[in-house]
């Protein structure tokens, strides 16, 4: 009779958490739509899937490469601290792919959802967004003193995550839980760096030069 009674407490569970996933899915559709399709603007069409990867253009790199080797010659610090964010950043591509192949979650016009696509996607899992990750962990790994770079980043990390549902290669729920791992790696990554590897940067900074 007991194992009865437990039957039915899990049966009436899994229903719960399936009606909560259903709203979920439901609200996710709403929104798309609404961003994709009914805040459209002939403009946002032209501008938005150029800003939104601007990591494939090659003058981004070549500015990239300009400012590491400024960096290097006037301020090893902040030179080292981009080397720690590039190396982040790889590492988050790495543990979106593996989050996205563990979700497989279908991208809304491979799923059939009917979307204005605005720009290629591989085909892969969507979820989660690792454009959105990227972006808000650009923002949370920032240190606090430089304020206005960081608002600025801020801004460009809700660009992203919005034009990448605008252009229609990803739900809401994906950039959300892209931001939220973004901001949580950042964050930590922030910590590693003032705790562990700045110390060291400023230690061998000092033998370099003799002191």
């Amino acid at each position: 009779m007991c194992y009865g009674e437990d039957w039915i407490e899990y049966e009436d569970a899994r229903g719960n958490v399936s009606n909560i996933v259903d709203k979920i899915y439901e609200l996710d559709l709403f929104l798309l739509k609404i961003i994709n399709q009914e805040g459209s603007a002939p403009i946002f069409d032209r501008i938005i899937p150029a800003l939104i990867d601007l990591h494939k253009s090659f003058a981004i790199w070549m500015l990239l490469v300009t400012l590491m080797i400024v960096l290097f010659i006037k301020n090893r610090i902040y030179f080292w601290f981009c080397v720690f964010v590039v190396v982040g950043l790889a590492l988050n591509d790495f543990c979106g792919n593996q989050l996205k192949h563990f979700f497989q979650r279908n991208r809304p016009d491979v799923a059939g959802v009917s979307v204005i696509l605005r720009c290629s996607h591989f085909g892969g899992p969507s979820f989660p967004s690792n454009h959105a990750l990227n972006s808000f962990f650009l923002w949370a790994v920032l240190p606090s003193h430089l304020s206005v770079l960081r608002k600025v980043f801020l801004v460009f990390a809700i660009f992203v995550g919005w034009g990448r549902v605008y252009c229609g290669v990803h739900y809401p729920s994906d950039v959300l839980g892209g931001a939220i791992l973004g901001i949580f790696l950042g964050r930590l990554a922030l910590l590693s760096w003032q705790k562990l590897v700045l110390p060291r940067t400023i230690l061998l900074g000092k033998k370099d030069s003799g002191g």
